[in-house]
């Protein structure tokens, strides 16, 4: 009988350890597969805030694409009102100078009779059926001439046309105190366009900025908050108003106006000695750049949080609305109290 008995207490020995290690088994496996889960959840996690990041990014895009359509329309519209409004003071002038008092007069015959700035053969020709005018903001006598007159020469090379139309249209684009000065010129003063350009340039040549010098260029610094990106295309810009600069200055002028950082180290151990090889050169630590600065911002970001139970509620009634949040208001629970008993005399009938 003993025997029996100990033989059933190893069996119920073994049999215990065996559901233990089974149980330490599925234990393992619940914490494998619930690391899985976190690690799965967490990549979602990531995965949704990146395309969330994403998503805001391409919205802003959008949204600055369509202020800048919007903008260039408004621009356009204001620069065709300028034009249609220089034109017609151009005709009210015309209209004021003819002397002519036969109305039956024809239009062509008028304009051969009239004493005018342009040329006959300029005032003969027609101006192409359909013809692109072009878009340039009117020049009334303030700005400078030669910026206006390159402006003009771009966009007739969109619209196209011949020297005679370029005469035509330049005029177009005089207003106020240069339509006054087109207006005093002698009869025919203007044979061709570069003749009709270089009056121009001489007689408003005195609103002609000031001459950039090189050494202007050494004056230019790298401000805390700008960009190596920034301070490189600033520089670019500034330089393109220079007259064949010195490479070697414009290089020295761009690394002392350059903040510490490891580029300006890499001019200083290797010298460029040209600013297109500085352009080259910065791009590896631009792109460097811009990349740590996209790891500051999402390392600022807060991580996304969970909400349960009275966080839930929390989360719920904060951004609910004001009327909503007052409906919520409770009046706080006031148990019954006993009532005092008073002893009370009879009142006298």
């Amino acid at each position: 009988m003993a025997i029996t008995t100990s033989e059933s207490n190893n069996n119920n020995q073994a049999t215990l350890e065996q559901i233990m290690q089974h149980i330490e088994t599925l234990r393992q496996k619940n914490e494998i597969i619930r690391k899985q889960a976190d690690g799965e959840r967490t990549q979602w996690l990531a995965e949704s805030e990146r395309r969330r990041v994403e998503m805001e990014v391409e919205h802003e895009r959008l949204r600055k694409e369509m202020a800048e359509a919007r903008q260039r329309s408004d621009e356009s519209m204001r620069q065709q009102e300028q034009l249609h409004k220089s034109n017609e003071e151009l005709r009210a002038w015309m209209r004021e100078r003819s002397n002519f008092r036969d109305s039956n007069i024809s239009r062509r015959g008028a304009e051969q009779d009239e004493n005018h700035p342009l040329a006959r053969v300029i005032m003969e020709e027609a101006i192409p059926p359909h013809f692109l005018i072009p878009k340039v903001s009117p020049f009334t006598g303030e700005g400078d001439p030669e910026a206006h007159l390159k402006a003009f020469r771009a966009q007739m090379l969109i619209s196209g046309g011949s020297d005679v139309v370029r005469c035509k249209m330049f005029v177009g684009t005089f207003s106020g105190s240069a339509l006054k000065w087109f207006g005093k010129l002698p009869n025919a003063a203007i044979p061709s366009f570069p003749v009709f350009s270089r009056l121009f340039l001489e007689r408003f040549a005195v609103n002609r900025p000031k001459q950039l010098q090189i050494a202007d260029m050494f004056d230019m610094k790298q401000q805390q908050e700008e960009s190596l990106k920034q301070f490189l295309n600033r520089f670019c810009d500034v330089s393109m108003g220079l007259t064949n600069p010195s490479k070697e200055m414009l290089v020295g002028a761009f690394v002392k106006g350059l903040r510490a950082n490891p580029f300006s180290k890499s001019l200083i151990r290797a010298p460029a000695t040209t600013l297109a090889e500085v352009r080259n050169r910065a791009t590896i630590y631009i792109e460097t750049e811009e990349a740590m600065q996209r790891k500051r911002l999402e390392e600022r970001r807060p991580p996304p949080q969970e909400y349960k139970g009275k966080d839930i509620r929390r989360q719920v009634l904060e951004t609910s609305s004001p009327h909503k949040r007052a409906s919520r208001k409770f009046t706080p629970y006031n148990p019954p109290r006993p009532f005092d008993k008073k002893i009370t005399k009879p009142m006298c009938p």
